[in-house]
């Protein structure tokens, strides 16, 4: 989640927004193409700060094989426009058929 949140103020530095993944998601300029951009722009981060670790000590927060997992698994539960909604709130209910950026994320590390 944290590196999500890095993501997100590289790519809407001037948002200001108060909970980064929430208001984003819930930004009505924001659309599910950039949802999924979020995606692949958390992965490719994910995959670079691997690298640096590998080369030399890491400094917190670190990162692991398992964050670029999390990220692919909630790319795949949220995989398309209609699974997508705008939810204000962090509750991620089991059975649930749509997501937020939040809650795909929080049920893809689980």
């Amino acid at each position: 989640m944290q590196e999500a949140r890095f993501v997100l103020d590289a790519i809407a530095p001037k948002a200001n927004y108060n909970h980064r993944l929430m208001d984003y998601n819930n930004d009505p300029k924001t659309t599910f193409a950039d949802i999924q951009k979020v995606f692949d722009l958390l992965e490719q981060s994910i995959e670079k700060r691997l690298a640096e670790q590998g080369a030399a000590p890491p400094a917190p927060p670190s990162v692991t094989k398992a964050d670029i997992e999390v990220v692919r698994h909630a790319l795949a539960i949220l995989d398309s426009p209609s699974k997508w909604n705008r939810d204000r709130t962090q509750t991620c209910p089991p059975d649930a058929a749509t997501f937020n950026l939040y809650s795909a994320l929080a049920k893809a590390d689980i």
